[in-house]
């Protein structure tokens, strides 16, 4: 199975959260697009904060994944075509948390990269809550 790390967020409780293998398992699946799962071609760029806002609230907004993580997966295209991002499109993760922080109740999102086959790719991994909340 996957490794498996335990969060505690204050306030919140305990998140059941993966370690990249949950990631890599899609990449080598070609796991299709679905209701917990997003490919994206290209990143998110600095003037595009409300398309990842968007695109964010749209996972959590997903009735038939609401009690189990989602995923939006930059490096992919929408037919699962791995290609990567180039080291200049790596982003600061801290920018991308400062955007999910316009959100209520913020949401609890880990964003990383994931090196798979020498190519680069982006994770934003929303976690559940186990409870069904609409932004």
């Amino acid at each position: 199975m996957y490794n498996t790390l335990i969060l505690y967020i204050q306030g919140r409780g305990y998140f059941k959260m993966f370690t990249n293998d949950e990631v890599i398992n899609f990449l080598e699946s070609s796991h299709p697009e679905c209701e917990y799962l997003d490919y994206k071609r290209k990143g998110y760029q600095k003037g595009q904060r409300g398309n990842f806002i968007k695109d964010i609230i749209s996972m959590l907004n997903t009735y038939n994944a609401y009690d189990r993580n989602r995923f939006i997966i930059i490096g992919v295209d929408d037919s699962g075509h791995l290609f990567g991002i180039s080291e200049s499109e790596k982003r600061d993760d801290n920018e991308y948390q400062n955007w999910v922080d316009k959100i209520y109740p913020v949401p609890t999102i880990n964003t990383g990269h994931v090196i798979y086959k020498n190519m680069i790719f982006v994770q934003y991994r929303i976690y559940t809550l186990g409870t069904l909340i609409f932004y």
